[in-house]
Parts: C-alpha cells; sequence; structure tokens
C-alpha cells in the first residue's frame, strides 16, 4: 500500500508531515499522530515552529470546558491507538470531535482536525465508506476556511485521496490526489518535498490500476522535485527509486531502465554508509584509511552501530542490483554484485559474534572477493557487540529484563544469519544460471557447493525450530497438532479480540510465522540447490574433499518435505486460517513443496 499501516498509532499522511513542518498553522505531535491546524492564517509559511514549544503555538482560543475536554480525549486516544485499542480510541476520537464541534465551532479547523483523526482511524480498522465521507467534510472545511493555497487543504484531499487508494478506488484515488498535488503546488511549489510526496502517491495509484507507464513517469517526477530540494539520497528518494526500478524491471520489462536506476540506489547506499563511517570516524589527518586495526579502535559504539544498519541496506541494494544485471545476461557483472552482498552479509554476522561458530569471511563462500570496501571494517574485530551478546541464555539469576534483552540479542544474531543465508543461496542460484547460459567457470560447481553448505549448516537449526513452532506448537493462540488431527483451542470472542492484549498477540503471531517460513523455505531453496550440485558433481565425475554426497543431499530435500508438510498443516490450525498474511505464507510453503517433490522424483525412481 502507498500509505503505510502502523499498528497503534494514529497518524496523518506523509503529506500532512511535511506541511506540519513547513507551517506553524498545521504540525503534529512528537509522536507523529494528531494534526491540529491554527485557526489563525498567517501571510507565509515559516519554519520557526521547529523552534518553538508546541504548547505556545496552539491557537489563541477562548478556553473553555468542553476544548479542554477536547485535549483530554485527543490525547487518550492516542495513547490506547499506539497500544493497539482501536475500539476504546474510536470512543475518545468521537467525544473529541463531539466537544471540538462545541467548544471550537463547527467552521473551526479543530474540528476538522478532529475529523480527520476519527477517519484515519475507520481507515486503519478497514472502515473506508465512514472514513471517507469524513475525510471529504475535513478536506472542505479546511479548504474554505484557508482557501485552496494553503498546504492544509492540499493536505486534507491527500488524506481523502489515501482512503480511496485503500478502498480501491485507483481512478478516483488518482483524480483526488492530483487536485491534492495542485493545491500543494500553488501553496508551496512544485520543487517542494510535500509536492514530491503527493506525486509518488499518483505514482501508487496508476501502478494499482496497471497504468506501469504513467507510474513510472510520476515517480521519475517525484525523485527530481526530491533532487532540486537537495534530498537526492534521502530514505525517501531511495525508497521511491526502488520502487521506480520494480516498476521499470519487473512490471514493463525494461531491465536496461532498472539496473541503472538500481545502480543509482547501490552507489547512494555505499555513500551512506561511508558518512556515517567517518561522522564518527576518528580518521587522523596523518592516518591511512588501510590501517583498519588502528581506526576501528577509534570508532565508538555508535558509529559501529550505524555503520551496520547502512550494512543490510547496502547488501539489499547489491542483491536488487544484481538481479537487474542477471536479466541482462551480464553474469560475470551479477556475480560480483552479489558476491558484494555476500561479504557485507558476512561482515555484519562476524561483527557481532566475535567470529564465534563463524567460518570468517568468504571462508567457506570461495574466499575473497575483491578490494576492500567502506563496509569491510565490519570484520575488523568489533568485539564490543560480540562482548554485549555472547551470552545469549539467560541464568537464573537474571531478571525479567535481562532475560529478555538477551533474547532479542539472540534474535538478532539470528535474523543476521538468515539475511546471510539468504544472499548465499541468491548467488548460488545466479552463478548456476550463469553455467547454463554457457559462461564457463571451472570452479563454480566448487563455490556453489561452499556457499550452499554454509547456507544448510546455518538454516538447519532455523528450520527445525520453525516446525516445531508452526506445525505442533502448544501455543494458547492456536490450535495443538496432536496424532495429526487438530483440537481446536478456543477461539476468542468479538470483544476479546479487540483487546490490546489480542492485538499484540495476533502482532506477535504474524511476525514469529513470517520468520519461521522464511527459515523453512530458506532450507529448502537450499537443500534444492545442493542436490542440483550433487547430480552436476556426479555426471562431471568430479570427486574431490568437498563433493557432495547425492544421498546426503536427497536427504536434505526429504528433510525440507517433511518440515514443509507439517508447517502447511499446521498454519491451519491458526485463529485466523483465511487471514491474507498466512494464506500467503501457505501459498509460499506449499509451492515450494511442490518444488522439493518434484526434484527429488528423479531420485527415487531410480
Amino acid at each position: 500500500m502507498s500509505r503505510a499501516r502502523v499498528p497503534g498509532l494514529l497518524r496523518v499522511s506523509a503529506t500532512a508531515t511535511a506541511t506540519a513542518f513547513a507551517t506553524q498553522w498545521l504540525h503534529r505531535d512528537e509522536m507523529g499522530a494528531f494534526s491540529e491546524p491554527s485557526s489563525s492564517k498567517p501571510s507565509k509559511p515559516t519554519p520557526d515552529v521547529l523552534d518553538a514549544p508546541i504548547a505556545s503555538n496552539y491557537p489563541k482560543t477562548s478556553s473553555n470546558k468542553s476544548t479542554a475536554q477536547w485535549r483530554v480525549y485527543t490525547d487518550m486516544a492516542r495513547d490506547l491507538s499506539a497500544r493497539g485499542d482501536f475500539e476504546q480510541a474510536g470512543t475518545y476520537l468521537r467525544r473529541a470531535l463531539h466537544e471540538a464541534t462545541i467548544g471550537f465551532g463547527e467552521s473551526d479547523p479543530h474540528v476538522a482536525a478532529a475529523r480527520n483523526n476519527l477517519a484515519e482511524l475507520y481507515r486503519l480498522q478497514k472502515r473506508f465508506d465512514e472514513a471517507e465521507k469524513l475525510f471529504a467534510v475535513a478536506a472542505a472545511q479546511l479548504e474554505k476556511h484557508y482557501g485552496t493555497a494553503h498546504p492544509a487543504a492540499g493536505a486534507a484531499v491527500h488524506n481523502l485521496a489515501g482512503c480511496k487508494l485503500a478502498k480501491g478506488d485507483y481512478n478516483g484515488a488518482y483524480k483526488t490526489y492530483a487536485s491534492a498535488a495542485q493545491k500543494k503546488a500553488k501553496a508551496l511549489g512544485t520543487n517542494h518535498p510535500d509536492y514530491a510526496a503527493t506525486l509518488f502517491h499518483m505514482a501508487e495509484a496508476k501502478r494499482a490500476g496497471g497504468a506501469y507507464v504513467e507510474s513510472a513517469t510520476l515517480l521519475e517526477e517525484s525523485v527530481r522535485v526530491l533532487d532540486a530540494s537537495g534530498q537526492g539520497e534521502s530514505k525517501d528518494a531511495l525508497r521511491r527509486l526502488e520502487r521506480l526500478a520494480q516498476t521499470q524491471g519487473d512490471l514493463m520489462g525494461d531491465h536496461v531502465k532498472a539496473e541503472g536506476t538500481r545502480r543509482r540506489v547501490l552507489d547512494a547506499r555505499e555513500h551512506a554508509a561511508v558518512v556515517a563511517e567517518a561522522w564518527e570516524g576518528g580518521m587522523g589527518g596523518d592516518e591511512k584509511e588501510s590501517d583498519t586495526n588502528n581506526s576501528v579502535k577509534k570508532r565508538g559504539f555508535v558509529s559501529a552501530t550505524l555503520a551496520a544498519a547502512h550494512g543490510g541496506a547496502v547488501a539489499a541494494a547489491a542483491e536488487a542490483h544484481a538481479l537487474s544485471l542477471a536479466e541482462l545476461k551480464r553474469w560475470a557483472d551479477a556475480i560480483a554484485a552479489l558476491r558484494r552482498a555476500v561479504e557485507v552479509q558476512e561482515a555484519r554476522v562476524y561483527a557481532v559474534t566475535g567470529g564465534s561458530g563463524f567460518s570468517g569471511r568468504g571462508a567457506r563462500s570461495g574466499g575473497d572477493y575483491g578490494p576492500r570496501t567502506m563496509v569491510d571494517f565490519f570484520a575488523s574485530g568489533v568485539q564490543w557487540v560480540y562482548e554485549s551478546v555472547n551470552s545469549v541464555v539467560g541464568s537464573d539469576t537474571d531478571s525479567d529484563a535481562t532475560r529478555k534483552k538477551k533474547e532479542a540479542a539472540a534474535a538478532g544474531v539470528t535474523n543476521l544469519k538468515m539475511q546471510l543465508a539468504s544472499s548465499r543461496v541468491k548467488l548460488a542460484d545466479v552463478m548456476k544460471r550463469a553455467t547454463d547460459a554457457g559462461e564457463r567457470n571451472d570452479s563454480a560447481l566448487h563455490k556453489r557447493f561452499a556457499l550452499l553448505s554454509d547456507a544448510i549448516n546455518a538454516l538447519q537449526p532455523m528450520a527445525e525450530t520453525a516446525v516445531r513452532y508452526m506445525g505442533d506448537s502448544s501455543m494458547d493462540s492456536k490450535s495443538k497438532v496432536s496424532g495429526g488431527t487438530a483440537s481446536a483451542t478456543t477461539t476468542p470472542t468479538d470483544s476479546d479480540s479487540r483487546t490490546v492484549s489480542a492485538f499484540l498477540k495476533r502482532k506477535e503471531e504474524t511476525v514469529f510465522l513470517e520468520k519461521h517460513a522464511a527459515a523453512l523455505v530458506l532450507f529448502s531453496r537450499a537443500a534444492r540447490g545442493m542436490l542440483t550440485v550433487a547430480r552436476e558433481s556426479e555426471v562431471l565425475g568430479k570427486e574431490d574433499d568437498n563433493a557432495v554426497n547425492l544421498n546426503d543431499a536427497s536427504c536434505h530435500v526429504g528433510d525440507a518435505i517433511e518440515w514443509l508438510s507439517a508447517a502447511h498443516f499446521g498454519t491451519s490450525s491458526f485463529i485466523s486460517p483465511d487471514a491474507p498474511t498466512t494464506n500467503r505464507l501457505r501459498s509460499a510453503l506449499s509451492s515450494e513443496l511442490r518444488e522439493c517433490r518434484a526434484i527429488l522424483s528423479p531420485v527415487l525412481s531410480n
């Protein structure tokens, strides 16, 4: 969706956010939850609100009981929504709207803001018809009060368009976004980031409606505006470029343009990693950049954390770029890009484990991957992270808070290892495709074996944990699977399902499902790749100390079939078997299960 859903948090759109920071008449609290326009109309936008306390910018209205209650109810709704209790939040938002109407008067912008807040809640609850009506009334109120050439009017119309888009009215959403863009162009100019945000959402409406060429054009214009405003390498710009590349390559089939767009994203990500390193880097004027050990000693805790975060973005961008290169049959470049992604992921894992239980940079994945880059310093011995998480199993004397921290640290390490395994599997797959396309590489088979072997070793314990959770877990939130039959547990009533605890439990369940399904699918793909390597090795008659045994590879695939089957059956007993997330995951498991059975059939028949 173009407007991200943030569970437990009421918020206005990205457009309203930019407007809030560009004017003193429409602003948001520090949580970014509610917009509250002023009742006075200044002559021109001013950023002074950024430097002034929020309270001093409240409109100069006479205080009365209703206005006081409006604030109290709004604050209570904000708190409830942040905790996921949308039902109770709605109760207080309706009260806030009632009190705002009494205290400020129907035509006051506070009433429009109250309607916008309630409409946003309804949108999150998928009550689109009710939300659309409220958004429309709020937009008309603000336009009448401020006029069409005001950021608040454009932001309100943008919100209305977002509701239409979520509702599936793509044509209506595009027209409404276009109207919002016109208002913002008058109020802010065509080189303002807020105007660019609406162009992006116009592109999303076109994309959802199947008009890919028009969508790409709007995305390019949105990025051009950010370039003109000095934000060409911002997170928003890079996300839009990634969206543009996906549209160009996956939807339009123009992989030449997609490759160029993704190369720009990768360059920007790497530049951001360099900046993050230099910001805290401690590089002296006479210090050589190659003196890694010396420079690492001068880097602090914050610098390493920032670099680790940027490393993930660099690896993801390198993988995306490699996919475009592979589509263009530029196999050597694609393999080099994926090797860089593996290198970065290996360095991230090394940074948090200190090398414990880790084979080292490129040791099993084909050796050195080329010149050291700005992200390689991760693997230079950043021991502070390792020391903070190396004891991840809580002792009896640990407090609950300490155990939770250690569990979170362990989960973080597991996630990094999964990302590394995923990159290795992707690299092995592209190397296989390159070989099939006639790219001669005598060492490719050995390198693929090394990559897949490392991936399987890392993923096997994750897959075993996943099947225990998805296949026969005894969690209260799902049915127990015993003896091949499912005995249903008590299903929460409608009132129970609206509580904060129910919301958090559903959220946690979804996260666990996605994580465990990913582990199973990745293990399965690695196992299938290993079986392919074993067959090729037998055909070529290659035998060495690292040769993979066909029976061993077949056993890995057999394990994958057994685990995928158990997980696919187990997910049917979760509370919401028809929920989109559950269905999507079950479809992925089912598809992978078919692939495993297909590749194992010839082995069994022989």
